[in-house]
């Protein structure tokens, strides 16, 4: 319940053009690859970014001065992707349980609107 009103943002808010770079600017996720590649990204802007954070965090390192993750960027046949990989040991041991928002976990509920941002796109999220 406590998330509707951010999932309604979500769905209230109205896709723009940005490219894959301005996005994780704009969210301080620094990108590998060709973040230019893709050209113009038609999102929601302001929930593509947080989605950016909240899959970021998720593999910093628990330590606040942890190494944010690396992030490379991958197009292949008009998608996509971006691989986030821990520098350092500390991402969960099966992140997709996030997804089914257990109580004990702070975090779910970031990931649990990250991924409806994605997939209100047409994205989608997977993490392994």
């Amino acid at each position: 319940v406590d998330l509707l009103p951010r999932l309604a943002r979500i769905a209230g808010e109205a896709p723009s053009e940005a490219s894959l770079a301005e996005l994780c600017l704009a969210a301080g996720v620094g990108v590998e690859g060709d973040a230019e590649a893709p050209g113009r990204l038609s999102v929601r802007r302001r929930a593509a970014v947080d989605a950016l954070r909240a899959v970021s965090d998720l593999f910093r390192p628990p330590a606040l001065d942890g190494a944010p993750p690396r992030v490379r960027a991958e197009v292949s046949a008009g998608r996509v992707t971006l691989r986030f990989e821990a520098l350092a040991r500390g991402g969960p041991a099966s992140p997709e349980r996030f997804f089914q928002l257990p109580r004990d976990e702070e975090r779910a509920g970031e990931l649990f609107l990250a991924l409806a941002a994605v997939e209100s796109d047409g994205g989608s999220l997977r993490l392994v």
